[in-house]
């Protein structure tokens, strides 16, 4: 009995791989990646601070030429220190800043395979709300978008 159960587990496991159309033997040729983490912060009688990142990456076999990250501009102007772009979230990476239309895109440049850059950021309010992650509060600095400069083909997360 437990053997057969266990063969159709394995029957069904495979039956859903296949069906889900997800590959385990090949990589796509463009393939973006962000993680939104979730923000570390701390509050006081003097208001709260959170450290934001966002970590991008190409998980593809081929390099992407330009890959730009959207924020919402009027959640940055109050940020106390000035957004960071990292190379592997440890060495400066240069980064064009643009904005228009309440959006503050960073040009992050050519992103070559297992390339990860890390953009972080500190905000501060006087309260909790509009933060952190909690229900209710909304998406206060997240990303409006994440993207190649030019169209992948294949999978992509990054929308």
């Amino acid at each position: 009995m437990l053997r057969e159960t266990r063969w159709t587990l394995v029957g069904v496991g495979l039956l859903m791989l296949v069906a889900g159309g997800v590959s385990i033997f090949s990589r796509p040729a463009r393939e973006l990646l962000y993680d939104p983490a979730l923000p570390a912060g701390a509050c006081s009688s003097l208001g709260c601070v959170f450290l934001y990142r966002l970590e991008v990456g190409n998980t593809g076999r081929e390099p992407l030429e330009q890959v730009l990250v959207r924020l919402r501009a009027p959640v940055l102007a109050t940020a106390p220190i000035r957004p960071s772009v990292r190379d592997f979230g440890k060495f400066d990476r240069p980064a064009e800043v643009s904005e228009a239309g309440g959006v503050r895109t960073y040009a992050l440049g050519r992103l070559n395979p297992e390339d990860r850059v890390d953009l972080s950021f500190v905000l501060r309010r006087e309260a909790r709300q509009g933060l952190d992650h909690h229900p209710g509060d909304g998406r206060a600095a997240a990303p409006v978008r994440t993207k190649p400069a030019r169209s992948c083909s294949g999978p992509q997360r990054a929308r």
